[in-house]
């Protein structure tokens, strides 16, 4: 054995130590994900955190917040960080694709929460504010709330975490099963966005299976709630059956007309597409006022992918210039993305109705950010057009709707649509 002075064996052996330090660091840094990321089907999880080498992305410490011992445990539970789907979650949150990253979340909070839910989302709930957290926790309960929506629930309100995107997706999902339950925890929730979130959520999801129950739940909230509640109901009830909806919504009294203009905007934008004639029949039967003239609005936008020279001639009698100008072009803009060929070929016509220069020019300026090359020749077509109108703008015959005859039902549903129930039978 060869001497060494005693100096160079207390280096040797120091150095020892650090390089066994050294390799016992970096084998916990790649350590092997749980046998689950590698056999789930048809998904990218297991390859994309087993090429993630240990210096090929942010460091993991900056994403998760220092642990508090608070959220790391619940009673009668291992504190998450001991959780075989941990190393997993920390590969994930280092992760730079923001693709492959929402997949492999996905997948984790599916994997977790069938075994582990409170583990799951004391680990979501610890992460640092940003789009990350959101995600985890609407991956959370999206998939907890189908499994158990009142744990969910009892552990939001348990750990005051407030956020309302995931209030959200676990009142819609719990609203499907038991909506009353849901409404009950909505109820007790303090009022902010997240609690309005919540309550339109389940409305929403209430309304697809029994509107009429859902309808009754929305008009019977508070204030800051009711109309939200409304909207939502109306969204997804005109979908299925819109005469039926605008008849429970002609007898509902709003607190003010921009509120009473929301509801008829969800109403509208689902029926303009199935029949814009009928939605024609109900604005005419309106009242003169602000919510006709918003319902005027939304029914020119809606309609004009699907009936662009009437969306247009509504859009055009509009009393308030501002209003007017603005609705016209966002129904050309309507018009042109749902058929770029169809608006070439019929938009030289309307131009020519249009009466005032600020109505063409938010056309032309719309055009010019959308299809330059349209709009020059547009424009060289103006200017060959005579001062005067010509035989062309003669022959135009614009399309206008007639008020509603005596005795005609705004409300009678379009072809195949099931007739509204009686109102005075509930």
């Amino acid at each position: 054995m060869i001497p060494f002075p005693p100096g160079r064996r207390a280096l040797l052996l120091l150095s020892g130590s650090l390089f066994v330090l050294l390799v016992g660091y970096l084998l916990t840094r790649t350590s092997p994900s749980p046998d689950w990321i590698k056999s789930r089907p048809g998904s990218t999880l297991g390859t994309a955190i087993s090429s993630t080498a240990p210096g090929s992305t942010a460091p993991v410490e900056s994403k998760i917040n220092p642990l508090n011992p608070g959220n790391a445990a619940s009673a009668g539970n291992q504190p998450f960080t001991a959780s075989e789907n941990y190393p997993a979650a920390l590969s994930i949150a280092g992760m730079q694709d923001e693709a492959t990253r929402s997949e492999a979340l996905e997948a984790l909070m599916e994997t977790w929460v069938s075994t582990q839910p409170e583990q799951a989302a004391n680990w979501a709930g610890s992460l640092p504010a940003g789009t990350f957290r959101d995600d985890a926790l609407s991956a959370l309960m999206f998939h907890w709330g189908a499994q158990n929506p009142a744990a969910a629930a009892q552990w939001m309100t348990r750990t005051g975490v407030d956020d309302p995107e995931a209030a959200s997706v676990l009142a819609g999902r719990w609203g499907q099963t038991d909506p009353s339950a849901a409404a009950g925890w909505a109820a007790a929730l303090p009022e902010s966005e997240t609690r309005q979130t919540a309550i339109s959520a389940i409305a929403a999801s209430w309304a697809a299976t029994s509107p009429l129950a859902a309808a009754a739940y929305a008009d019977k909230l508070p204030p800051s709630d009711r109309t939200g509640a409304i909207t939502a109901v109306l969204t997804q009830w005109a979908d299925r059956a819109p005469a039926a909806a605008a008849a429970w919504l002609s007898n509902i009294d709003f607190p003010s007309p921009d509120e009473q203009s929301l509801a008829l905007a969800a109403l509208i934008t689902p029926w303009a597409s199935q029949s814009p004639s009928a939605v024609a029949k109900y604005i005419n039967a309106l009242p003169e006022g602000p919510a006709r003239e918003a319902a005027s609005s939304q029914f020119a936008i809606s309609a004009a992918a699907t009936a662009p020279a009437e969306s247009l001639m509504w859009a055009m009698n509009i009393k308030d210039p501002v209003q007017r100008n603005q609705v016209v072009t966002d129904a050309c803009e309507a018009w042109y993305d749902q058929s770029p060929d169809t608006f070439r070929s019929g938009i030289g016509e309307a131009i020519a109705l249009m009466e005032d220069p600020a109505m063409r020019r938010g056309v032309y300026q719309m055009l010019y950010e959308r299809d330059p090359a349209f709009q020059t020749n547009l424009l060289q077509m103006a200017d060959q057009a005579p001062a005067s109108p010509g035989p062309a703008a003669a022959s135009v015959e614009p399309v206008t709707v007639s008020p509603v005859p005596a005795g005609d039902d705004p409300f009678a549903p379009a072809p195949g649509e099931p007739a509204p129930a009686d109102p005075s039978s509930r």
